[in-house]
This record gives C-alpha cells, structure tokens and sequence, in this order.
C-alpha cells in the first residue's frame, strides 16, 4: 500500500499462517478501503484474525482510524468494494458464505464467515 497511497502499516495476525487458504483477493479490496477512507496513520494497527469452529471459519479484519467518508456503512454493504467483495465469495464458496462490514468503537471491523455447509437459508 506504500506505492498507491504512501502509507505504511503493520498487519498483525492472529491464527494465520502463510500457507493459509483464505478468501481470494478479499483482504487486499479491505486493505485498500481501510486506506481510502479512513485517517490510518503509521502507528495505526490492522489486525488479521481467523477462527475455526465445527461449522465454519471466521475471518475478522479490523482497523483504527477516523472515518473520513459520511455514508461507509451504507457503502460496505452497497458499493463498489462491497459488492466485489460479495462476488468473490460467491464465486470461491457458493452458497457457504457471510459478509458483515460495520463501524466499530476505533475504526472498522469486517467479517467474514465461510461455512461448511450450504447457507442458502442466510440473508445476504
């Protein structure tokens, strides 16, 4: 993220390993949200987290930082990014998928749940 918006960051994980199988270019499309509007300064940590139960795997990805832009929840679960992100999941895990993006105390926190079993019963 250095190149496009001349920022630095540090990413902390939590459960991930770097043979990891995880959502295809989905953290990147988080990643470059995060920095499109939100007020990330260098001191400012995104952290990575996954957790595994019987019936799914659960990725959360969070961020400090004002806010910039009025209207981002609505723009999570409608925009461009959002709906990008919806596409990928559908089209790597169909039917086994959850989105869910909203604001959080200090900034933004996403998840992202990929269930075993069909989900179709699930509102998207």
């Amino acid at each position: 993220m250095g190149i496009r918006f001349d920022k630095n960051f540090e990413l902390k994980t939590i459960n991930i390993t770097e043979k990891e199988k995880n959502p295809p270019l989905i953290f990147h499309t988080l990643l470059e949200n995060a920095f499109l509007y939100q007020d990330l300064s260098e001191k400012d940590t995104i952290l990575l987290s996954k957790k595994e139960t019987a019936i799914a795997l659960e990725f959360s990805f969070q961020t400090k930082g004002k806010i910039l832009k009025a209207g981002l929840y609505n723009a999570a679960k409608t925009g461009v990014g959002g709906k990008y992100i919806k596409t990928l999941l559908e089209n790597a895990y169909p039917n086994k998928w959850q989105f869910e993006s909203s604001k959080s105390k200090d900034g933004w926190k996403s998840v992202i749940t990929i269930f075993r079993t069909s989900t179709l019963q699930l509102s998207r």
